[in-house]
C-alpha cells in the first residue's frame, strides 16, 4: 500500500542519515547523495524506487521459495552431492591446554608431559574405560561440566579446532578414536554419533538441534534457495538482462560496522 511504501522510505531516509553521521569523515563524504553514490552508484532519489522494488522482490522470493515442494528424491540427490555440508557428527573430547594461564605456550618439557597423559587416557579409552568419566576427570574444556565433552559438529562449526573437525568428518564409524594436536591443545576425540539425511545413530549432544529432521530442513532450505537463484539467472539470460554491479565490499563493510554501531548505541541508551 501507499502507507507501507511511505513508511519504508522514511525508514530508509533515517538509516541513510544515521550512516552519513557516522561515516562522513571515514569515507570522505558530506552529503547523502555522495554516500549513496559510494555504496550503490546512484543518488538517494534514484535509489528509492529501486529500494522499494527490492523489498517487493524479496517478499516475492520468500513466497515463491516457501511454496516450493521439492520431491524427496530430488532432495536426497541434492544432499548426496555434498553430504558434509549438512550431516552432523557428534564427538566427545578430552581437552588439555598447551598454554599457561597467561596464554603463553608451555615449555617443551611441559608439553611432553601433557602428551604422555593424553596417550595414557587414549589407552584407557581403547581398553573400555568410561569416556564420560575421563572427560569429567581430566578435560580442561568448559563443556566437560555441562555436556561431558559432547559436541554436535557441522562442517562449518567454530566450536573446536579445525583439525578436529577435519578428522571427525573423515570418519564413518561410531567409536573411532584419535589424539589430535592443535595450535593450543591436545584433543582426545571419540566419535559418539552420526546424523545424516536418512538416519541418526549413536548419541547427540542436543536432540533439539541434531536429528534427521534438522538435516532434512537444512537440505530443503539450501535446495529451494539454489533452485530460485537458478531460475532468476535463467530468466536474466533468456531476456538478455543486465544486473547492475554494486560496490558489495564497501556495502558489506559499512553494514557490519553500522550494525555494531547501532548495537553500541542501544546498550548506551
Amino acid at each position: 500500500s501507499e502507507e507501507e511504501r511511505t513508511a519504508e522510505l522514511e525508514e530508509l531516509d533515517s538509516q541513510i542519515d544515521t550512516m552519513l553521521q557516522y561515516y562522513a569523515t571515514a569515507y570522505n563524504v558530506s552529503t547523502r547523495d555522495e554516500l549513496m553514490q559510494l555504496l550503490v552508484g546512484v543518488n538517494v532519489n534514484d535509489y528509492k524506487p529501486v529500494y522499494i522494488d527490492q523489498l517487493f522482490v524479496s517478499e516475492y522470493a520468500n513466497e515463491v521459495i516457501e511454496e516450493m515442494e521439492p520431491e524427496d528424491e530430488a532432495l536426497k540427490a541434492f544432499y548426496e552431492k555434498n553430504p558434509d555440508a549438512y550431516r552432523i557428527v557428534t564427538i566427545r573430547h578430552i581437552s588439555k591446554s598447551l598454554l599457561d594461564e597467561e596464554g603463553n605456550a608451555l615449555s617443551e618439557t611441559e608439553q611432553a608431559e601433557v602428551l604422555r597423559l593424553m596417550e595414557a587416557l587414549q589407552s584407557k579409552l581403547e581398553n573400555g574405560d568410561s569416556a564420560e568419566a575421563l572427560v569429567t576427570g581430566y578435560s580442561d574444556s568448559s563443556d566437560a561440566s555441562y555436556s561431558a565433552g559432547l559436541l554436535d559438529l557441522q562442517k562449518s562449526s567454530a566450536s573446536i579446532a579445525q583439525e578436529v573437525i577435519d578428522w571427525a568428518f573423515a570418519q564413518n564409524e561410531i567409536g573411532a578414536i584419535s589424539l589430535i594436536k592443535t595450535e593450543s591443545s591436545y584433543e582426545l576425540v571419540i566419535i559418539e554419533g552420526l546424523t545424516n539425511y536418512s538416519e541418526s545413530s549413536g548419541t547427540v549432544a542436543s536432540s533439539t538441534y541434531t536429528s534427521t529432521e534438522t538435516v532434512v530442513a537444512s537440505v530443503t532450505s539450501a535446495y529451494k534457495n539454489e533452485a530460485f537463484d537458478e531460475s532468476v539467472q535463467a530468466y536474466v539470460a533468456e531476456h538478455n538482462l543486465t544486473l547492475t554491479d554494486v560496490q558489495s565490499e564497501v556495502v558489506d563493510q559499512v553494514a557490519q560496522e553500522f550494525l555494531t554501531y547501532r548495537g553500541e548505541t542501544t546498550e548506551e541508551e
